[in-house]
């Protein structure tokens, strides 16, 4: 892809906004924030994560 004016295309001009790297990292810095945040404060639960509480289920119900 080149940008017909320079012939060099900006790496902001191909992606969304969206799409774009301080994005994503904000969004896995809250979703770890809140993963400590409720493991912390509700005794060892993830309140935010139903995939991790299923994986507590499986390991009580392996262990009896």
């Amino acid at each position: 892809m080149v940008n017909s004016d320079s012939g060099i295309l900006r790496q902001d001009e191909t992606y969304l906004e969206c799409e774009k790297k301080w994005v994503f990292q904000t969004l896995m810095f809250v979703a770890g924030f809140y993963g400590v945040f409720t493991f912390l404060l509700r005794g060892g639960v993830f309140c935010n994560a139903q995939t991790a509480n299923f994986v507590y289920v499986c390991n009580g119900n392996r262990s009896g």
